[in-house]
């Protein structure tokens, strides 16, 4: 589809919405095909939207607007069922805007999706529906139900990607998994909360953090892992890790070297 097409598609949307909630909704200027932002009812929100295909649509949250942000989808959600051919969403979560800690963005978020839906609905539970957002709190809607997608689930900590032989790091020593680690991630993409799926092959990705989840085994402070979520690393961890990384560079260089020469990477 031709990018004049969507911008057509998403402004007549605009206009529907316009013409429905009048003053209550305002919307910004486009920068992206396909995509909008706006305010409804003085509350921030973002749309994604393709005909007949997709809509997702997304508030911003903040400790006071919870009460208003419901209220919102209840009136909304309505109206772009109408939108979606009279389907109903397909899930709700919580987008969580960047990975640096400190610097966080929750959007609640409903998302209907008309093609491709379970292909769709596998990469929400698998937890890699976007490239520049983790998903947290994933309910599925309608029939479907999040335990049926467990069993078939790739979930992050769990799942070991790439590795060949996980069983391997259910007894591996403290500092062989931290040498493990170091070397999979010498780039120290986990260790910054960087888009690991977007620097390397996702399957990869699952593998760094899986044996990062290992940690856990040595006191490491990680949340469980859950469908459709991703493991971060928590000052906890970044304790553990730069403890090792310190004793690491504090050793002599021979005795640094005959270590690094003994190790040997599980793959």
């Amino acid at each position: 589809m031709k990018k004049i097409e969507v911008e057509a598609e998403i402004d007549v949307l605009k206009k529907f919405l316009k013409k429905r909630f009048g003053q209550d909704i305002k919307f910004e200027e486009d920068f992206r095909e396909g995509f909008t932002k706006g305010k409804y009812k003085g509350e921030s929100f973002r749309l994604t939207f393709k005909k007949g295909e997709y809509l997702v649509f997304s508030f911003n949250k903040n400790e006071e607007n919870q009460k208003e942000i419901e209220d919102a989808f209840k009136e909304l959600k309505p109206i772009f069922n109408e939108v979606m051919d009279g389907n109903d969403p397909i899930c709700s979560y919580d987008l969580e805007e960047g990975y640096v800690e400190g610097n966080i963005n929750i959007l609640p978020t409903l998302e209907w999706c008309l093609i491709d839906t379970e292909d769709r609905v596998k990469d929400l539970v698998d937890g890699h529906a976007w490239d520049f957002f983790l998903v947290h709190n994933l309910a599925l809607l309608g029939s479907r139900k999040n335990e049926e997608y467990l069993d078939k689930a790739h979930i992050f900590g769990i799942y070991p990607g790439s590795i060949k032989n996980p069983d391997a790091f259910l007894t591996i020593s403290e500092l062989k998994l931290f040498l493990n680690i170091r070397h999979r991630d010498s780039r120290e993409y986990f260790i910054h909360n960087s888009l690991v799926s977007q620097m390397m092959p996702l399957e990869d990705a699952y593998a760094i953090e899986f044996v990062a989840y290992q940690t856990v085994r040595f006191g490491v402070q990680i949340p469980e892992p859950k469908m459709g979520e991703r493991i971060l690393a928590t000052p906890s961890y970044r304790e553990w890790f730069y403890s090792h990384y310190d004793n690491l560079n504090e050793m002599s260089k021979p005795k640094r070297q005959m270590l690094m020469c003994k190790f040997k990477l599980i793959e």
